[in-house]
């Protein structure tokens, strides 16, 4: 390609070169940058973690329901192919609600589309709501049971709403991920003046997944959850190479089961199971939040790079193996982070020549000039920086993931 013209023009074909460059380098930042939450839109997740409620009374404030949703938000930003995270924390029904709609936006089309709620949720008649920072209900027991649900679909995040929403999106892969299975904070006044619990005391009721959709409770239907145990069991079962959308689930289930029996025998905590309601299609069943780690030293694409453990073996040689794949995979990540730190400056040296190349006044670039050889040169090793970013940047990530996994 003819970057300088011909003749006099040579503050004309500076500029062009120098714009060349320009071009070429932010596409090389772009790439190289470290961080990696807007790098792609084909997986889409909105969190909505809520501890503070303003009509709520103090007993009924939760701690862990807005860290449980930044880590969940963290987590799914820092995958090898991450989310496009949108993160509300203690937002009134307006600000979700304009969320949401934005979110449907982004995620349509998408690979996968994740809602996540952690804080209250009641359910009442067969019906679930979520609370929000600002829901209010002010009721008495002589209404009809319509009339409230109409109430608190105006007043919360109506689970029904949202599953809407997210299946209005078309995604492959639709996921909500409820982290609110906790006592019924909710109450009206009856007939006589007295006090009771509106809906059920504690948990959510079942409920009905569209197809390709799944939705997952932190606790089996009426259960309560232990605070702070289903989404940090979760969060970590997401970052293993290789488990599709139901190994993650399941190995969480089985997680989650037994410590909470841990908690329930030592009266620390309440014996809960979550649950999955799903109709996924082929395309959910074979996601996977990380992708089976490959080692490219190979040469071969299918070959696994974390060889599995026997079905059979000593705790000692387990450790033992492990520890030797998470150094090797430490050396390879070092080697890895290396390279890319040396293109990087081979890609900053090319572009402050063409800058100042072009910048010299007294010395214009002529076409067939040594100044224009060495622009032209200097290019093309932004050119060739270019092409080895995506490579380099892909494996750096899959090298990260398997050292978080391995190193827990």
């Amino acid at each position: 390609m003819n970057l300088l013209t011909k003749g006099n023009q040579t503050l004309f074909a500076g500029m062009r070169c120098l714009c060349g460059c320009v071009i070429a380098g932010a596409l090389a930042s772009q790439l190289f940058a470290q961080d990696k939450g807007d790098r792609v839109s084909e997986r889409a997740a909105l969190i909505i973690g809520v501890d503070q409620y303003d009509h709520l009374p103090a007993n009924a404030q939760l701690q862990v329901a807005v860290k449980d949703a930044e880590l969940l938000a963290e987590t799914l930003r820092s995958l090898p192919i991450p989310f496009k995270v949108t993160l509300i924390t203690n937002g009134n029904r307006e600000e979700i609600a304009t969320a949401m709609d934005q979110f449907v936006e982004t995620a349509k089309g998408a690979e996968c589309a994740l809602v996540y709620f952690a804080g209250h949720g009641i359910e009442f008649h067969g019906e679930n709501y979520l609370l929000l920072r600002d829901t209010e209900i002010q009721a008495s027991g002589n209404e009809s049971v319509q009339r409230m649900k109409d109430r608190l679909y105006y007043k919360t995040l109506a689970l029904r709403k949202a599953i809407s929403d997210l299946d209005e999106t078309g995604a492959l892969l639709k996921l909500v991920i409820l982290d609110s299975c906790r006592d019924n904070p909710l109450e009206l006044e009856t007939k006589n003046g007295t006090r009771s619990l509106m809906g059920a005391k504690k948990g959510l009721g079942r409920v009905t997944a569209p197809s390709g959709m799944l939705i997952s409770y932190s606790a089996d239907a009426g259960q309560q959850a232990n605070d702070g145990l289903f989404t940090s069991v979760l969060a970590k079962n997401i970052q293993i190479p290789g488990k599709n959308l139901m190994e993650v689930f399941a190995r969480t289930r089985t997680e989650v089961r037994e410590r909470a029996k841990l908690l329930s025998d030592e009266n620390k905590g309440v014996m809960h199971e979550p649950a999955e309601y799903s109709k996924l299609n082929p395309e959910g069943l074979n996601f996977a939040f990380v992708s089976e780690a490959r080692n490219p030293a190979d040469g071969d694409s299918s070959t696994v790079a974390v060889t599995p453990a026997p079905t059979i073996m000593m705790p000692s040689k387990a450790s033992e193996m492990k520890e030797e794949k998470l150094l090797e995979a430490k050396i390879q990540l070092a080697e890895v982070t290396a390279k890319i730190e040396t293109e990087r400056a081979r890609w900053q040296e090319a572009e402050n020549t063409i800058v100042t190349l072009t910048n010299n006044r007294r010395t214009p670039v002529r076409e067939g000039s040594p100044q224009y050889h060495t622009c032209v040169a200097a290019l093309e090793v932004i050119q060739e920086v270019n092409s080895l970013a995506p490579d380099l940047k892909a494996e750096k990530n899959r090298l990260d993931a398997i050292v978080e996994a391995l190193g827990d």
